[in-house]
């Protein structure tokens, strides 16, 4: 079963549909030019900051974050 991480992120200036097969890539990269909004994308990510409103992250089956749900970063288990 592939293990597949699904973001839908809007903050700030950072609108990103991602979706990313990760058992196909053992090493993904994120570049991008200074205030593109890579930090931001991880930490959201990680759960240490929100989306806006109609933002989600999937990691599976499991969903992070959406509407009425809210995995705290500490259950996350990524770093």
């Amino acid at each position: 079963m592939a293990t597949t991480l699904t973001a839908r992120v809007s903050r700030h200036i950072l609108d990103i549909d991602l979706t990313l097969d990760l058992d196909r890539a053992p090493v993904t990269v994120l570049f991008g030019p200074s205030g593109a909004g890579k930090t931001t994308l991880l930490r959201c990510i990680a759960g240490l900051e929100h989306p806006a409103p109609g933002g989600h992250i999937q990691f599976g089956d499991t969903n992070w974050y959406g509407p009425r749900v809210d995995v705290p970063a500490r259950r996350r288990h990524i770093g």
